[in-house]
Protein backbone atom coordinates (compact mmCIF):
# COMPACT_ATOMS: atom_id res chain seq x y z
CA UNK A 1 0.00 0.00 0.00
CA UNK A 2 2.80 2.42 0.85
CA UNK A 3 4.57 1.68 -2.43
CA UNK A 4 1.45 2.05 -4.58
CA UNK A 5 0.28 5.24 -2.88
CA UNK A 6 3.68 6.87 -2.39
CA UNK A 7 2.67 9.66 -4.80
CA UNK A 8 -0.82 10.20 -3.40
CA UNK A 9 -1.06 9.33 0.25
CA UNK A 10 -4.47 9.49 1.88
CA UNK A 11 -5.69 8.90 5.39
CA UNK A 12 -7.40 5.71 4.20
CA UNK A 13 -4.35 4.29 2.41
CA UNK A 14 -2.20 4.97 5.47
CA UNK A 15 -4.67 3.29 7.81
CA UNK A 16 -5.10 0.25 5.54
CA UNK A 17 -1.33 -0.24 5.32
CA UNK A 18 -1.26 -0.27 9.12
CA UNK A 19 -4.17 -2.61 9.89
CA UNK A 20 -4.33 -4.82 6.76
CA UNK A 21 -3.54 -8.00 8.71
CA UNK A 22 -5.94 -7.47 11.62
CA UNK A 23 -8.86 -9.91 11.82
CA UNK A 24 -11.29 -7.08 12.55
CA UNK A 25 -10.34 -5.34 9.29
CA UNK A 26 -10.68 -8.62 7.39
CA UNK A 27 -14.26 -8.94 8.66
CA UNK A 28 -14.97 -5.23 8.18
CA UNK A 29 -14.38 -5.58 4.45
CA UNK A 30 -17.27 -8.07 4.13
CA UNK A 31 -19.73 -5.31 4.97
CA UNK A 32 -17.86 -2.20 3.87
CA UNK A 33 -15.68 -3.39 1.00
CA UNK A 34 -16.46 -3.63 -2.69
CA UNK A 35 -18.56 -6.80 -2.38
CA UNK A 36 -21.00 -7.08 0.55
CA UNK A 37 -23.13 -9.59 -1.38
CA UNK A 38 -21.66 -12.96 -0.42
CA UNK A 39 -21.80 -13.13 3.37
CA UNK A 40 -24.83 -14.89 4.88
CA UNK A 41 -26.10 -15.63 8.37
CA UNK A 42 -25.21 -19.15 9.45
CA UNK A 43 -27.79 -20.92 11.60
CA UNK A 44 -26.45 -24.35 10.64
CA UNK A 45 -22.99 -25.28 9.49
CA UNK A 46 -22.69 -26.63 5.93
CA UNK A 47 -22.09 -30.37 5.96
CA UNK A 48 -18.77 -29.92 4.16
CA UNK A 49 -17.47 -27.41 6.72
CA UNK A 50 -16.99 -29.47 9.91
CA UNK A 51 -16.09 -26.73 12.40
CA UNK A 52 -16.50 -27.86 16.00
CA UNK A 53 -17.12 -25.79 19.12
CA UNK A 54 -13.75 -26.92 20.44
CA UNK A 55 -11.96 -25.51 17.40
CA UNK A 56 -13.30 -21.99 17.88
CA UNK A 57 -13.49 -21.94 21.67
CA UNK A 58 -10.40 -19.75 22.01
CA UNK A 59 -11.97 -17.16 19.67
CA UNK A 60 -15.40 -17.11 21.33
CA UNK A 61 -14.26 -17.15 24.94
CA UNK A 62 -15.51 -19.11 27.92
CA UNK A 63 -18.92 -17.47 28.30
CA UNK A 64 -20.42 -18.86 25.09
CA UNK A 65 -20.00 -21.52 22.43
CA UNK A 66 -20.52 -21.93 18.68
CA UNK A 67 -23.99 -23.47 18.95
CA UNK A 68 -25.24 -20.68 21.20
CA UNK A 69 -23.80 -17.98 18.95
CA UNK A 70 -25.45 -19.50 15.89
CA UNK A 71 -28.78 -19.56 17.73
CA UNK A 72 -28.30 -15.89 18.62
CA UNK A 73 -27.64 -14.97 14.98
CA UNK A 74 -24.03 -13.95 15.52
CA UNK A 75 -22.36 -16.41 13.15
CA UNK A 76 -21.97 -15.83 9.42
CA UNK A 77 -20.46 -17.74 6.52
CA UNK A 78 -18.90 -16.78 3.20
CA UNK A 79 -18.88 -19.72 0.79
CA UNK A 80 -16.95 -19.47 -2.48
CA UNK A 81 -18.19 -22.77 -3.89
CA UNK A 82 -18.86 -21.11 -7.25
CA UNK A 83 -15.07 -21.18 -7.82
CA UNK A 84 -14.84 -24.95 -7.36
CA UNK A 85 -13.52 -26.49 -10.58
CA UNK A 86 -12.97 -23.17 -12.36
CA UNK A 87 -9.98 -23.53 -14.75
CA UNK A 88 -6.91 -21.48 -13.88
CA UNK A 89 -4.69 -19.24 -15.94
CA UNK A 90 -1.22 -20.66 -16.64
CA UNK A 91 -0.05 -17.79 -18.82
CA UNK A 92 1.20 -15.27 -16.25
CA UNK A 93 4.97 -15.22 -16.71
CA UNK A 94 4.74 -18.87 -17.70
CA UNK A 95 3.68 -19.89 -14.20
CA UNK A 96 0.64 -21.95 -13.29
CA UNK A 97 -1.87 -20.04 -11.19
CA UNK A 98 -4.13 -21.44 -8.47
CA UNK A 99 -7.64 -20.68 -7.24
CA UNK A 100 -9.14 -21.73 -3.93
CA UNK A 101 -12.85 -22.27 -3.31
CA UNK A 102 -12.78 -21.48 0.41
CA UNK A 103 -15.35 -21.34 3.16
CA UNK A 104 -14.97 -18.74 5.88
CA UNK A 105 -16.83 -18.67 9.20
CA UNK A 106 -17.21 -15.29 10.90
CA UNK A 107 -18.46 -14.22 14.31
CA UNK A 108 -19.95 -10.91 15.45
CA UNK A 109 -18.37 -10.33 18.84
CA UNK A 110 -19.88 -8.31 21.74
CA UNK A 111 -18.09 -5.20 20.42
CA UNK A 112 -19.90 -5.62 17.05
CA UNK A 113 -16.69 -6.55 15.28
CA UNK A 114 -17.01 -9.18 12.55
CA UNK A 115 -14.12 -11.62 13.04
CA UNK A 116 -13.02 -14.66 11.03
CA UNK A 117 -12.90 -17.72 13.28
CA UNK A 118 -12.37 -20.61 10.83
CA UNK A 119 -11.24 -20.97 7.22
CA UNK A 120 -11.30 -24.03 4.96
CA UNK A 121 -9.63 -23.51 1.58
CA UNK A 122 -11.60 -26.15 -0.34
CA UNK A 123 -15.05 -27.64 -0.65
CA UNK A 124 -14.07 -31.18 0.32
CA UNK A 125 -13.05 -31.56 3.97
CA UNK A 126 -10.31 -33.98 4.91
CA UNK A 127 -6.66 -34.34 5.76
CA UNK A 128 -5.59 -32.40 2.66
CA UNK A 129 -8.09 -29.61 3.35
CA UNK A 130 -7.49 -28.57 6.96
CA UNK A 131 -9.47 -25.92 8.80
CA UNK A 132 -7.32 -22.93 9.68
CA UNK A 133 -7.94 -21.05 12.93
CA UNK A 134 -6.80 -17.75 14.47
CA UNK A 135 -4.92 -19.83 17.06
CA UNK A 136 -2.70 -21.33 14.34
CA UNK A 137 0.74 -20.07 13.43
CA UNK A 138 0.50 -16.36 12.55
CA UNK A 139 1.56 -16.76 8.91
CA UNK A 140 -0.52 -19.89 8.33
CA UNK A 141 -3.56 -17.88 9.40
CA UNK A 142 -2.45 -14.86 7.37
CA UNK A 143 -2.03 -16.95 4.21
CA UNK A 144 -5.44 -18.55 4.72
CA UNK A 145 -7.00 -15.09 4.93
CA UNK A 146 -5.10 -13.99 1.81
CA UNK A 147 -6.50 -16.96 -0.14
CA UNK A 148 -10.00 -15.99 0.98
CA UNK A 149 -9.46 -12.39 -0.11
CA UNK A 150 -8.17 -13.63 -3.46
CA UNK A 151 -11.31 -15.73 -3.91
CA UNK A 152 -13.35 -12.68 -2.94
CA UNK A 153 -11.67 -10.71 -5.72
CA UNK A 154 -12.38 -13.41 -8.31
CA UNK A 155 -16.08 -13.68 -7.39
CA UNK A 156 -16.55 -9.93 -7.13
CA UNK A 157 -14.96 -9.18 -10.50
CA UNK A 158 -16.50 -12.03 -12.50
CA UNK A 159 -19.93 -12.47 -10.92
CA UNK A 160 -21.04 -9.30 -9.15
CA UNK A 161 -19.13 -6.77 -11.25
CA UNK A 162 -18.88 -8.15 -14.79
CA UNK A 163 -22.01 -10.33 -14.89
CA UNK A 164 -24.48 -8.78 -12.45
CA UNK A 165 -23.56 -5.18 -13.24
CA UNK A 166 -22.27 -4.81 -16.80
CA UNK A 167 -23.81 -7.75 -18.64
CA UNK A 168 -27.20 -7.72 -16.90
CA UNK A 169 -27.46 -4.00 -17.61
CA UNK A 170 -26.79 -4.78 -21.26
CA UNK A 171 -29.90 -6.97 -21.42
CA UNK A 172 -32.07 -4.10 -20.16
CA UNK A 173 -30.32 -1.65 -22.47
CA UNK A 174 -31.07 -3.68 -25.58
CA UNK A 175 -34.65 -4.40 -24.46
CA UNK A 176 -35.23 -0.69 -23.77
CA UNK A 177 -34.08 0.35 -27.23
CA UNK A 178 -35.98 -2.42 -28.99
CA UNK A 179 -39.27 -2.35 -27.11
CA UNK A 180 -39.91 1.16 -25.76
CA UNK A 181 -40.60 4.30 -27.81
CA UNK A 182 -38.50 7.32 -26.90
CA UNK A 183 -41.46 9.19 -25.47
CA UNK A 184 -42.31 6.33 -23.07
CA UNK A 185 -41.87 7.46 -19.42
CA UNK A 186 -39.91 4.31 -18.51
CA UNK A 187 -37.55 4.93 -21.44
CA UNK A 188 -36.94 8.48 -20.25
CA UNK A 189 -36.36 7.22 -16.71
CA UNK A 190 -33.78 4.53 -17.44
CA UNK A 191 -31.95 5.73 -20.55
CA UNK A 192 -29.55 8.11 -18.70
CA UNK A 193 -28.34 5.14 -16.64
CA UNK A 194 -27.70 3.04 -19.76
CA UNK A 195 -25.90 5.71 -21.77
CA UNK A 196 -22.48 4.04 -21.89
CA UNK A 197 -23.43 0.42 -21.17
CA UNK A 198 -22.86 -0.99 -24.66
CA UNK A 199 -19.71 1.07 -25.15
CA UNK A 200 -17.96 -0.16 -22.02
CA UNK A 201 -19.13 -3.76 -22.49
CA UNK A 202 -17.81 -3.78 -26.06
CA UNK A 203 -14.46 -2.48 -24.80
CA UNK A 204 -14.46 -5.17 -22.12
CA UNK A 205 -14.93 -7.90 -24.72
CA UNK A 206 -12.11 -6.44 -26.82
CA UNK A 207 -9.56 -5.64 -24.11
CA UNK A 208 -10.57 -7.40 -20.88
CA UNK A 209 -11.87 -10.92 -21.50
CA UNK A 210 -10.58 -11.42 -25.03
CA UNK A 211 -7.73 -13.86 -25.81
CA UNK A 212 -4.53 -12.18 -24.66
CA UNK A 213 -6.52 -9.49 -22.86
CA UNK A 214 -6.15 -8.11 -19.35
CA UNK A 215 -7.70 -11.18 -17.69
CA UNK A 216 -5.31 -13.53 -19.49
CA UNK A 217 -2.31 -11.40 -18.51
CA UNK A 218 -3.11 -10.59 -14.88
CA UNK A 219 -5.96 -12.68 -13.50
CA UNK A 220 -6.13 -16.23 -12.21
CA UNK A 221 -9.28 -16.89 -14.20
CA UNK A 222 -9.03 -16.96 -17.99
CA UNK A 223 -10.79 -14.33 -20.06
CA UNK A 224 -10.99 -16.80 -22.93
CA UNK A 225 -12.95 -19.19 -20.72
CA UNK A 226 -15.28 -16.36 -19.72
CA UNK A 227 -16.04 -15.76 -23.39
CA UNK A 228 -17.48 -19.30 -23.50
CA UNK A 229 -19.33 -18.99 -20.17
CA UNK A 230 -20.79 -15.50 -20.65
CA UNK A 231 -22.85 -15.29 -23.87
CA UNK A 232 -22.29 -12.32 -26.16
CA UNK A 233 -25.50 -10.47 -26.88
CA UNK A 234 -26.58 -9.95 -30.46
CA UNK A 235 -27.07 -6.31 -31.41
CA UNK A 236 -28.86 -7.11 -34.64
Amino acid sequence: MKTIFYFKKTKTSGEVSRIWNEDSFFGYQYLNGVNPMLIKKCSKLPENFPVSSRMVASSLGTSTDLHKEMQNGNVFVADYKILHGVPTNDKINGKLQYIAAPMCLLWKDPQDQLLPIAIQLGQTPGERTPIFLPSDNEWDWTLAKIWVRNAEFQVHEIVYHLLHTHLFAEVFDIATHRQLPRNHPVYKLVIPHLRYTLDINTLARIHLISPGGVFDKTNRTLGTDLQDILPISSYS
